[in-house]
């Protein structure tokens, strides 16, 4: 359960480096609850919650829980979702505008796989000011 790993995420916050839940369908609810944790997580490099239908919400929570974190490398958020708004695309943008405090970021997987696959042209060049977008 979503509160079950929320205490296991508590327990090993400072040792945890790798955080792989692909494919648990768990919604955009659960990324919601699951951010203080994810925040809290200081030397976690590589998160993959891809195939989790956490739609445009549970993108944006998950991507604002890491947002000032200095040991990520790799966030995949893929499949679980587009924006089908412009008000959705800003979110994303938004969102992914905040990892720039992300220095080690390398990897962000978003939508199908591909990075920026349905962002808006205008979204793209702005997402390409992101050290992650790169």
């Amino acid at each position: 359960s979503g509160g079950a790993l929320r205490s296991i995420l508590q327990v090993s916050s400072d040792s945890l480096t790798t955080l792989n839940l692909a494919g648990n369908d768990m919604g955009p609810a659960w990324a919601q609850g699951l951010g203080p944790s994810l925040a809290a997580c200081s030397k976690i490099r590589t998160i993959n919650l891809s195939h989790n239908g956490l739609g445009i919400e549970g993108i944006v929570h998950v991507m604002t829980a890491v947002r000032r974190s200095t040991t990520l490398t790799s966030l995949d958020l893929s499949f679980n979702g587009k924006p089908a708004s412009a008000s959705e695309d800003k979110s994303v943008i938004a969102a992914v505008m905040s990892l720039q405090h992300c220095t080690n970021l390398i990897e962000l997987h978003l939508f199908g796989g591909l990075p920026w696959k349905s962002v808006t042209e205008a979204g793209t060049q702005r997402l390409g000011r992101c050290p992650a977008a790169l």
